[in-house]
């Protein structure tokens, strides 16, 4: 607090050379505004015990085929409340609830491993409510993940031309991540 009061002090003494005078009132105006995240529920609303049975489904999804030798789920809920206030008046009010729901599944035989997720980190991440987490097929989204990820594992090897590639967003960052 001392070191704010110094700083207005300085600032008011500073202030009688000033180089350019200005309407403080016109210059900077303080903004206001409020932002709520357009959702029916908060994601607060969700129970512990709904996010364990949400991920133990998943996690059994994901595990169904039987060259699956490792499944992640995770599941983040986030409220973040944010208050801005400045010196020139600014007043805004934000509150966002964010829903997160991660997967992956690694498939492997005596020669390869492939890994599938549902589009990466932070692949399904939506500025959403519960109603997002309530509706989401989590056992469908796994199946799929899982049945990919053998079906990678079970393809034929990549010819040996060159060709154009397009990664999907998980796969890119798995390709970063090993250069």
């Amino acid at each position: 607090m001392q070191a704010i009061n110094t700083a207005c002090k300085n600032a008011k003494v500073a202030s009688k050379y000033s180089i350019f005078q200005f309407d403080g009132a016109e210059v900077r105006k303080g903004y206001e505004g409020k932002y709520r995240t357009n959702c029916s529920d908060s994601v607060m609303d969700l129970s512990i015990a709904d996010m364990k049975d949400l991920a133990l489904t998943g996690a059994k999804a994901l595990f169904q085929p039987k060259e699956i030798v490792h499944a992640a789920v995770a599941i983040e809920l986030i409220q973040r409340t944010t208050k801005i206030y400045s010196t020139s008046g600014a007043d805004i009010d934000q509150k966002m609830d964010i829903a997160l729901i991660e997967l992956s599944s690694t498939a492997q035989n005596k020669l390869d491993s492939q890994t599938r997720s549902n589009h990466g980190m932070r692949g399904h991440c939506y500025q959403t409510g519960a109603e997002f987490v309530r509706n989401y097929d989590i056992k469908e989204e796994a199946e799929v993940i899982s049945e990919q990820a053998v079906e990678l594992l079970l393809a034929d090897q990549c010819p040996t031309e060159v060709t154009d590639l397009v990664l999907a967003p998980d796969q890119m960052m798995l390709q970063i991540q090993r250069v």
